[in-house]
């Protein structure tokens, strides 16, 4: 009976805890996107010539300094990068919940999930 109280318990938080995070990321997308518009709406695209992005917009490091500047590109992606963190986070309060239970045939199926979901995030950098 613990065991179940447990799981639930752990079901209701990870669910709380994605809510308030796509919440967060919407409100992050959002917001950035209105500035955006309002600073670059007018813009004619130069469909001819591709110019290739930020260099500091290719990584969560660059990515996190430009939001803190409040660069309106920063924040829209620190919203997208929030919302591809939420189902790895999700993964390890799994994780988490089962190492607590001790049920570690649950464990070492979240781990590997856990390993695919950064791989597939990581793959070329690792």
């Amino acid at each position: 009976m613990k065991t179940a109280l447990t799981e639930q318990k752990a079901e209701f938080i990870s669910a709380i805890v994605v809510r308030l995070l796509v919440f967060a990321a919407a409100l992050l997308v959002l917001a950035g996107g209105m500035v955006y518009l309002s600073q670059c709406g007018r813009m004619t695209p130069n469909y001819h010539l591709f110019h290739i992005g930020l260099s500091e917009l290719r990584s969560p490091h660059g990515i996190m300094m430009n939001a803190l500047k409040f660069d309106v590109r920063g924040v829209i992606q620190l919203g997208i990068l929030l919302l591809i963190a939420i189902p790895i986070l999700r993964v390890a309060v799994f994780a988490l919940t089962f190492i607590l239970q001790k049920d570690w045939l649950y464990f070492a199926v979240t781990l590997i999930v856990f390993c695919i979901l950064m791989f597939s995030l990581l793959g070329n950098n690792l």
